[in-house]
């Protein structure tokens, strides 16, 4: 997270700034979130771990990692 919010100017492709009506910094901001939250979703648990979880369990606490995910984008986008 620190790398994508050092290098944001740098990371956001263009066309967000044209395609959007918000302000540029707020641009860099979204897409900064959103690839980070992109990247906690795409998380896998260990080895060790999913072998002492069921298959339900383990879709659920997936889920449960993606509707966070979701929440955080949410709720970062309202205190801008």
């Amino acid at each position: 997270m620190f790398f994508l919010a050092a290098n944001k100017d740098y990371l956001t492709p263009d066309i967000f700034h044209f395609l959007t009506c918000v302000d540029e910094e707020e641009v860099h901001y979204i897409f900064a979130t959103g690839l980070w939250l992109y990247f906690k979703c795409l998380l896998e648990p260990s080895a060790d771990h999913m072998k002492q979880v069921p298959q339900s369990k383990y879709r659920e606490e997936r889920l449960k990692i993606i509707i966070r995910s979701a929440m955080e984008l949410a709720i970062s986008l309202l205190a801008l």
